[in-house]
């Protein structure tokens, strides 16, 4: 039996991968491929439950946290070893969270019981370069705190967060390097230009007779509605609520793509510190783990741009982009407020 596991990176496809798992979740289990539900428990344990098998998550959580002792996962491992010999021929383990930490003891004990006990393993870990996937995570989360976008950027620079080189290193030295796949969220070097066939490649997965028709379901909302709710970050219950993105597309329906529109412009300084930050990392990322793709060409570099505080020219350009956001965010309100405005017309008619 082998295991496909897949670590996650938040914010690189993973929830694209695990929908598409979970879509074609029937399939697999004809083709003897089995997922673990969200509890970690297996076909063959009575309280399986075949329609949460999307993500183990919660439960490697709380062996990271200490609520559940780390021989559970390996009495589970080793009786999944001895039940599912001869009924399956794969088990594939998707969760974001089991990069999280990585150096740290828990999540390496973690890795290592999958590596003792599966003789044949594919791991698929992917990256984005380090600015799109901060600036995706503070409006999924961190705005959420109250955190100013450069606030955020500025803690994650002196961290040096997120670390794909390491945490590609640790993977490696644990499955073993031929064993590891890297890919990097750019559509020239995705399969069929296609993360879910891209997966489907690295993980030596069939593609014919799969489902690849997906919901867009994990859009976030723009920087520009973003930076105005850290201002009032309190309407959040906390940093998974998605009540109130919700709310605003359902009463903005004629703005929603400016609720969910790209804004690009960064400053230089911020720049700056993005390339002497993470570039040097990204390049031995790829120079150990994706041989095949030229540094320029792989959409993980940061241009270099030149030292000192910022230029008349990107003044002006990141006032524009100010001005733009600010018209942005006017229009919703208006499309909003004429909402209201019919709904109490037609209340008292």
């Amino acid at each position: 039996m082998e295991l496909v596991l897949h670590p996650g990176h938040s914010k690189c496809g993973s929830t694209t991968i695990q929908d598409f798992l979970y879509l074609n979740r029937a399939k697999f289990r004809d083709r003897e491929v089995v997922f673990p539900d969200c509890n970690f428990k297996f076909p063959y344990e009575s309280d399986y439950q075949f329609d949460l098998t999307q993500t183990p998550r919660d439960y490697f959580a709380k062996i990271q946290n200490g609520t559940v002792p780390l021989s559970d996962l390996e009495f589970k491992l080793d009786e999944l070893i001895e039940k599912g010999e001869h009924l399956y021929r794969r088990v594939i383990i998707s969760a974001e969270n089991l990069i999280n930490g990585i150096a740290n003891t828990i999540t390496k004990d973690i890795h290592e019981c999958f590596a003792k006990r599966f003789s044949s393993v594919r791991v698929v870990y992917y990256v984005r370069r380090q600015d799109e996937f901060l600036i995706s995570s503070w409006q999924q989360w961190s705005h959420k705190t109250g955190q100013s976008l450069d606030s955020y950027l500025n803690e994650s620079i002196e961290t040096g967060l997120p670390n794909y080189n390491g945490i590609s290193n640790v993977l490696a030295r644990t499955y073993g390097k031929k064993n590891l796949r890297v890919g990097v969220i750019y559509p020239e070097h995705l399969h069929q230009n296609s993360l879910m066939n891209d997966f489907c490649f690295k993980a030596s997965i069939m593609e014919q007779g799969l489902n690849f028709e997906l919901p867009n379901s994990n859009i976030g909302l723009s920087t520009a509605i973003c930076e105005s709710l850290s201002r009032i970050s309190r309407v959040y219950e906390d940093i998974h609520d998605q009540n109130v993105k919700n709310l605003l597309i359902s009463n903005a329906e004629n703005s929603v793509g400016l609720l969910r529109k790209k804004y690009n412009n960064l400053p230089n300084r911020t720049r700056l510190q993005l390339f002497e930050k993470f570039n040097a990392q990204n390049i031995k990322l790829l120079a150990r783990h994706m041989p095949g793709i030229e540094p320029k060409d792989s959409g993980m570099l940061f241009s270099e741009v030149p030292e000192g505080g910022i230029t008349d020219s990107e003044k002006i350009d990141l006032l524009a982009d100010e001005v733009d956001k600010l018209q942005d965010l006017c229009a919703v309100q208006f499309d909003m407020l004429i909402k209201v405005i019919k709904e109490l017309r037609d209340l008292k008619d």
